[in-house]
């Protein structure tokens, strides 16, 4: 999907006018809409079209939105899809279903045109993110096919291409370059580790006359042989280069003077004894070669190159055909003869050098062992680890055991042979990245072919050369290497995507503004690699801005920072909610001493505001970059994507509190004006509300409430039982105030409080949804009332079908109106309403209610004697309506 083309949207839902409106605000935003009137209807349109995104109705006929988002998820057939829930409910579990089963973000009806636009444009940067990820995952495949097509053909312009940059064409030793390359390396080695270093420099003497008599094809020769010899005679780990004309290096890393002398003094005789024939010519040559070892005076490998090369010029200056060993105990170079000397040979377990192959392990496969020690040879040279396997069985286990970086693999092996076993590994997940050299004998009538079939990765024919096997082993970890860094490319980009998708369901789903801010600054910090994070909100007054979240930066520092909206960077970013990106220390200098300093202590930064549809809501500051490298596009993409996401959640969450603030003022209003109505109550719903809590937190102690009441259930219920007799407001005060006993008729007028209380707040209800608590206010205001046998008012309803917390508010409710002094009553003894409420258990009250108000009789005992009314008398004689006096059980009417 590029720039430029329409965002394709399927819209679900089974009401005809909510599909025409939602598609006319999406047709004129430029989309492309497609319409379905059921899951079943848009599980075939997405199956056929394949639309980018869904907006889904939550309730609709056969299959709801939450069982369409299973489907979707579940169908391997159907291509990603970023999918929005419509529901008019703000259960958050409810909404937490919904992301469970697939949904990717969730709107609330009614819908508002602007922030529908808004969640569909924030998942139009999710939608293309994935498909830039896809695309790139298909160009990896696409390359890595390439790579596997002409790996083949790769091996003559490699063997080419390296012979050039690191052997000498002409005696196939390491050249110059590579051999600077590796003596800078192990000058490091040994300055990090303590370890001795040393170098033999060789000369052939009287080569130009040589050249000068033979010719220089026998010169030639004289230099190839003379290779030969010194490469052959030179110990494990050592390395021979040949630097110039006639001029030989022999790095010896982890080695003495003394032990380099006596090598050097074995490679002069070596190629002393050495006949060169060309045709009927047979010619001997010599050698003068000059030792060093590194010296704390020396500071670069030139120095002890410097060191050697005068050595070996001593060594011609002495007459040629010796050893001089230049010993620096002095400070100065002294030349010594090797044949003045005693020298002793270093123990066979002494330790070797470990060049450029030193950290890749090579696993050779062979049943033949001359054939795996050559291998061997031909590796251990350049370094390489190397372990072995009999056969294709043995290679197995040890590959399980401990997987090597490539696998040399012979063909014919008993047990199982190398086809087979290859096909097995590449077969296998966790080894089928691992490249695998196949070898083959022309006997053996397996081609190229036939190992690439298998798996294979390469193939060589028997028998060996030295040169192309280190030539393919070296491609082949280079090949590896560059998998394994696509690899994880992919993998940073599917972690991101993965980042992003949980980020935005959390936020969706948070509670609080502190769990949105939270979840904002780690994503900011996990997807910018970065550790400073902070988010800054403005204040009421829109004059300054102030840290709300943040990770990485001292409480006590950000809980001081305040920055006046139009200074520092962050404040400026505010004012012209413009993004700020400081990538390098010059650029950002003029805010080093800005009021937020401390929120950028180093560059690269980013300072970007945090833009709500209508407003612009504060500002997220990232810094603390951990590689320190510069923001590049793709950071800003996922800061854009994290700042409209978080914005609109932190803008939602601010107007709710904003909404609850006056929906509060609004209830907290109506239980004032009930209060007013009756003032003989005093502190009756301060008490009621504490009898209620205390009651519903023992019940919660058992086994059959614990389920049910939970902490959110006694929030609700603290919120709640205050509104209990809000329905009194419409009953005239020559009733609700009368002193006496009420007549029939005034009894009928007080009973309807509970229909006109529950009236009253389902209204309000229904224009500030998302107040939980009003729902179990109405539930208690209109059958507090109701008897446990079913006598009551004003439904008649019995037993469970009464909702609990009017069940507990009815106990507490009596209880308070025995012992409390009324208009038509005086107080009665905690004993006597104590009597009275247990003898109604199982007539006008629940059971369980009045086991759980008889376990904590004394907590109510002392909360009646706490709040008391200053007008009330704790002996006082009761005052019954006359209707209810010779009752049976004592009937209580509040």
């Amino acid at each position: 999907m590029s720039e430029a083309d329409p965002l394709r949207i399927l819209i679900v839902d089974d009401d005809p006018s909510a599909l025409a409106l939602l598609g006319r605000h999406l047709t004129a935003d430029g989309h492309e809409v497609l319409r379905a009137r059921d899951g079943r209807e848009a599980m075939k349109i997405l199956l056929a079209e394949g639309p980018p995104m869904v907006i889904t109705n939550w309730m609709m006929p056969e299959m709801d939105g939450v069982e369409f988002c299973r489907t979707l998820r579940q169908h391997e057939g159907v291509p990603f899809a970023y999918v929005i829930i419509l529901t008019a409910t703000t259960d958050q579990n409810r909404i937490v279903e919904a992301f469970s089963a697939g949904a990717d973000d969730y709107l609330c009806k009614p819908l508002k045109p602007k922030e529908l636009l808004s969640r569909v444009r924030a998942g139009e940067r999710i939608i293309k993110l994935h498909h830039t990820l896809e695309a790139r995952n298909r160009e990896v495949h696409r390359v890595n096919a390439e790579l596997a097509v002409l790996n083949n053909k790769m091996g003559e312009v490699n063997t080419q291409l390296n012979r050039m940059a690191t052997v000498d064409e002409l005696t196939g030793l390491v050249n110059r370059r590579a051999a600077f390359l590796r003596f800078n390396e192990h000058w490091s080695t040994s300055g990090r580790h303590g370890e001795p270093l040393a170098c033999i420099l060789a000369d052939i003497d009287h080569f130009k006359s040589c050249n000068d008599v033979y010719t220089h094809a026998v010169g030639d020769l004289v230099l190839k042989e003379t290779a030969k010899v010194l490469q052959a005679a030179v110990r494990q780990g050592e390395t021979v280069c040949r630097i110039g004309g006639e001029e030989f290096l022999i790095l010896c890393p982890k080695s003495s003077e003394a032990a380099a002398a006596v090598a050097a003094e074995r490679l002069r005789r070596e190629v002393e004894a050495r006949v060169i024939v060309s045709g009927d010519l047979q010619l001997r040559v010599t050698i003068s070669v000059g030792v060093a070892e590194r010296t704390a005076e020396m500071t670069s490998p030139d120095d002890l190159l410097r060191t050697a090369d005068a050595a070996m010029y001593a060594a011609k200056d002495a007459g040629r055909n010796i050893v001089c060993v230049a010993s620096g105990d002095s400070g100065e170079a002294v030349i010594q003869t090797p044949e003045r000397q005693s020298y002793v040979r270093p123990r066979d377990d002494s330790p070797v050098s470990q060049n450029s192959g030193a950290n890749t392990m090579v696993l050779v496969v062979d049943d033949d062992a001359s054939a795996r020690s050559l291998s061997r040879a031909f590796l251990q040279r350049e370094g390489y680890q190397i372990s072995e396997a009999v056969d294709g069985l043995d290679a197995l286990g040890k590959i399980q055991r401990d997987p090597p970086d490539v696998i040399i693999m012979d063909v014919a092996m008993p047990n199982m042979d190398g086809l087979e076993c290859t096909r097995r590994l590449k077969e296998n997940p966790e080894t089928q990245s691992i490249p695998i050299i196949i070898v083959a004998a022309r006997t053996d009538g397996v081609g190229l072919a036939e190992c690439l079939e298998a798996g294979a990765n390469e193939y060589i024919s028997k028998p060996l050369s030295s040169g192309e096997l280190v030539l393919r082993v070296h491609t082949m970890v280079c090949f590896r290497r560059e998998l394994e860094r696509s690899n994880a490319v992919r993998a940073e980009q599917s972690r991101a995507l993965e980042q992003l998708l949980t980020f935005s369901q959390g936020i969706a789903t948070a509670q609080s503004l502190d769990a949105v801010l939270d979840a904002t600054v780690a994503a900011a910090g996990a997807l910018t690699c970065s550790r400073c994070i902070s988010i800054m909100l403005a204040d009421p007054a829109q004059v300054s801005l102030h840290v709300a979240g943040s990770l990485g930066i001292d409480p006590q520092t950000a809980a001081k920072i305040t920055v006046p909206i139009g200074t520092g960077i962050s404040g400026a970013v505010f004012a012209s909610q413009q993004t700020r990106v400081i990538n390098s220390a010059g650029s950002g200098s003029q805010h080093h001493d800005g009021p937020d300093s401390a929120l950028f202590p180093n560059t690269p930064c980013i300072s970007t505001p945090l833009c709500a549809p209508e407003c612009v809501v504060g500002v997220l500051n990232i810094a603390g970059r951990l590689d320190a490298q510069p923001f590049g596009e793709l950071d800003l993409n996922y800061v854009d994507l994290i700042c409209n996401l978080a914005a609109s959640a932190i803008h939602d969450y601010l107007s709710r509190n904003a909404r609850d603030d006056a929906r509060n003022s609004i209830v907290t209003a109506l239980v004032k004006l009930a209060e007013s109505r009756d003032n003989d109550t005093g502190r009756h719903l301060d008490r009621v509300t504490r009898f209620c809590v205390l009651l519903a937190q023992e019940l919660g102690a058992s086994e059959r409430y614990r389920s049910v009441i939970t902490g959110e259930f006694l929030r609700d219920l603290h919120k709640a039982v205050p509104l209990h007799d809000i329905g009194k407001v419409a009953v005239p005060d020559r009733i609700l105030k009368k002193p006496g006993p009420l007549t029939k008729e005034e009894t009928t007028v007080m009973r309807t409080h509970a229909d006109v209380g529950a009236t009253t707040l389902r209204s309000v209800i229904e224009r500030t949804p998302g107040a939980f608590f009003l729902a179990m206010a109405e539930q208690i205001a209109q059958s507090h009332h109701e008897w446990y046998n079913g006598e009551g008012y004003p439904c008649g309803i019995a037993g469970d079908e009464i909702p609990l917390a009017a069940r507990i508010t009815a106990v507490a409710d009596v209880y308070d109106a025995l012992t409390s002094k009324r208009v038509y009553k005086d107080v009665m003894p905690h004993e006597q309403a104590m009597a009275i409420i247990t003898t109604g258990a199982g007539t006008q009250f629940d059971p369980d209610v009045v086991e759980a108000f008889q376990r904590r009789e004394r907590d109510f005992r002392r909360l009646a004697t706490e709040l008391a009314d200053t007008t009330s008398t704790n002996d006082a004689p009761v005052g019954l309506d006359s209707s209810q006096a010779d009752a049976s059980p004592v009937v209580v009417e509040v």
